[in-house]
């Protein structure tokens, strides 16, 4: 086994982090030992910035699991590429909600509510929405102040000795179940993401130039917007009236990112739209 890494682009791995990759491949190689049979170079070209939110570890994992199985020539379902990548995600984040391999591996809009008997009993489950029609979003961040592990640690400190920012996070997934049945209704789903973020300012501090980028989507015409990720900076998601809006916000939200010198990414403006009316059974 031999590590070299070369980078490109503006957004790279932060400092110490590219060590993390020598971990993940020791860890794929235990969990198939058929690859050890094989010599190979990973090349990694992705338009994902990476540490802010995106779920770039999770692509990352997802993509190396196919590429694996594809190598020793099995298809597996994908249930099993969803508990190998978990498995690989646990290198960067330590304990991932298997959320963000989740939407990785099934690759359309997904429901996801954690098993009774917490995190530890392993994935989430998975519902499979389709038939809601479009969904046109802004997707930008800003660049984060912290990692994830430590964002969600500090969380996970402070609801053990604070009850108010415990109800906060209840609030939050009241909202995520109430947005399950609100998927048609394009300004009933607005006013959730509002009210999302309101709860999210209360339990994670947010840098000053994320404040500014969302304010600026409200500004801007935003149905609704909200921070993503573990918070801290990083991804945020912007709700628009259709697609076109969608296209004239983020031009907007890109001229005035420039204009304010508020390093910023966006991804290309995103569309879920699915014709069949129907939600696939729940993967257990």
């Amino acid at each position: 086994f031999q590590e070299k890494i070369e980078e490109s682009g503006s957004w790279r791995w932060a400092s110490g982090r590219s060590k993390r990759l020598s971990l993940l491949f020791r860890r794929l190689l235990e969990c198939l030992p058929a690859l050890k049979k094989f010599s190979c170079e990973v090349t990694v070209d992705s338009e994902l910035p990476m540490g802010v939110g995106f779920g770039s570890s999770a692509a990352l994992c997802v993509a190396l699991v196919r590429a694996s199985y594809a190598l020793i020539g099995e298809r597996p379902e994908n249930q099993a590429v969803w508990e190998l990548a978990h498995r690989l995600e646990g290198v960067f984040h330590g304990a991932p909600s298997g959320i963000d391999t989740g939407i990785a591996v099934f690759e359309e809009l997904c429901f996801f509510e954690r098993r009774e008997g917490g995190r530890g009993e392993g994935l989430p489950v998975v519902e499979c929405v389709r038939g809601v029609g479009e969904l046109p979003l802004v997707i930008g961040a800003v660049p984060r102040e912290s990692t994830t592990r430590r964002l969600v640690s500090d969380l996970k400190a402070r609801l053990e000795g604070d009850t108010e920012a415990a109800e906060w996070l209840k609030e939050l997934g009241a909202e995520a179940k109430g947005a399950k049945g609100k998927l048609g209704d394009l300004e009933a789903l607005g006013a959730l993401f509002n009210r999302a973020q309101c709860a999210l300012e209360k339990l994670i501090p947010m840098p000053k130039g994320m404040v500014t980028m969302l304010d600026c989507a409200g500004t801007a015409g935003a149905l609704g917007v909200k921070m993503s990720g573990a918070g801290g900076g990083g991804a945020y998601i912007a709700l628009a009236r259709s697609p076109k809006a969608a296209e004239r916000l983020a031009e907007e939200m890109r001229a005035f990112a420039e204009a304010q010198r508020i390093p910023h990414a966006l991804l290309p403006v995103a569309y879920v739209h699915e014709p069949a009316a129907e939600i696939l059974s729940s993967i257990k």
